[in-house]
């Protein structure tokens, strides 16, 4: 019972290995609890940390590695008041699970990754993850990171970011994440180890992130990479998907040098700061809503550097501004109609367009009616096609 420190320091500087923290059976505490290796530290299969009462945080911090067991817990939740917890170490982090409950979590490492855990790898209200080498990565194309949390925040390096999310998630500001450092002589420290509060997802590799439930992604107190407006920055590919629920962006999505995937099962909603851009030339972008609606704002807009863009829905479509250069750009609403969300600005710019609806594509009054610039158009509607379009056209 009691505050707990446990702490290690190498027998003679320079060492590397010899200064290992290995928990092999429960450490468990009413109090706050301090780890602190100089070198890595390690938690077996049966090496849960458990605080068991009150409102004790826990506070790792190693030189070296931190490697849990794949059934290893860390635990603030069960019997204890939902207490933060913080995860630092200059090397890599293999994560086994952590159960902060309605507390925040702040992990930071190397890279990071999932120990092999089935269930969530973290439980927490609000979560930051942060890969800090250059190759640093969040989880693997094969092994996602996985996530029961309300709000995340995140940074990676070309390693990219792997993300599963088993409920309703927001991309936004995190709490700032405080916990008690045990001194010596078992008391808390005066000053205690943070991580401020955080916001987005940015990195410089590809983005995974698959949520069961609702994704919205908003404009936190961070630039990305050095921009305001944006949630979401990368430098490679990006999958954002709801495979149960909605997605909606109010906040700007872009990616310096890959493509774009935004697939709902429900509606997609793209807010007026909601933009989708890619910067590289021939990128792509593809938005689908597998059973709903596609919504955009007036002055929203999906725009790529000649690469080509499509929309997908099984309702209506309701366009901001979709701009593919000189590339192509198709939009198919399989039962529903495409409209203009009512801005002045064309709803299509490309070399060629082809829109499909089940409905009408278009509307007959005033300037309801789809503002296009496009070279070349081929569009059919079950009742109906009303289109302007702003320069000489060919019509396929």
């Amino acid at each position: 019972s009691g505050n707990v420190r446990i702490e290690t320091t190498e027998s003679a500087e320079g060492t590397t290995t010899d200064a290992d923290i290995t928990l092999s059976a429960p450490l468990e505490s009413d109090g706050a609890v301090s780890i602190l290796s100089s070198d890595n530290l390690n938690l077996g299969a049966n090496g849960d940390i458990s605080i068991t009462s009150g409102s004790g945080t826990v506070d790792i911090d190693s030189a070296g590695a931190v490697i849990m067991d794949a059934g290893s817990l860390i635990d603030t939740a069960t019997n204890a008041s939902d207490n933060a917890v913080l995860v630092t170490a200059g090397g890599s982090i293999a994560l086994g699970s952590i159960d902060a409950g309605t507390a925040a979590v702040a992990i930071v490492g190397s890279t990071i990754t999932n120990a092999g855990v089935l269930a969530e790898n973290v439980t927490a209200s609000t979560l930051f993850l942060k890969a800090e080498a250059v190759a640093g990565g969040i989880g693997t194309s094969t092994t996602a990171m996985k996530l029961a949390v309300g709000t995340l925040a995140a940074r990676a390096g070309t390693g990219g970011m792997y993300l599963q999310e088993s409920d309703a998630l927001t991309i936004g500001d995190t709490t700032a994440v405080t916990v008690t450092r045990v001194q010596y002589d078992g008391e808390a420290a005066s000053t205690s180890p943070s991580e401020a509060a955080r916001s987005d997802l940015q990195t410089a590799g590809n983005l995974v992130l698959r949520v069961a439930g609702a994704l919205t992604v908003v404009d936190g107190s961070d630039p990305v990479n050095g921009q305001s407006g944006l949630g979401i920055g990368l430098d490679g590919n990006l999958l954002l998907e709801s495979t149960n629920s909605t997605i909606a962006l109010n906040a700007g999505v872009n990616s310096t040098s890959g493509s774009i995937m935004v697939v709902a099962e429900d509606a997609v909603s793209q807010a007026a700061a909601g933009d989708i851009t890619t910067n590289a030339s021939g990128e792509t972008i593809f938005v689908a809503s597998m059973l709903d609606a596609i919504s955009m704002a007036d002055g929203a807009t999906a725009e790529t550097n000649d690469g080509n863009i499509f929309y997908s829905a099984g309702g209506d479509i309701t366009l901001g501004g979709l701009d593919a250069g000189t590339a192509e750009v198709f939009v198919d609403s399989a039962s529903g109609n495409i409209f203009d969300s009512g801005g002045a600005n064309p709803e299509v710019i490309a070399s060629k367009a082809r829109l499909e609806a089940g409905g009408s594509v278009g509307s007959s009054t005033g300037r309801t009616m789809l503002e296009l610039t496009v070279g070349t158009l081929a569009a059919s509607g079950e009742t109906g096609v009303f289109i302007r379009n702003s320069t000489s056209l060919v019509v396929n």
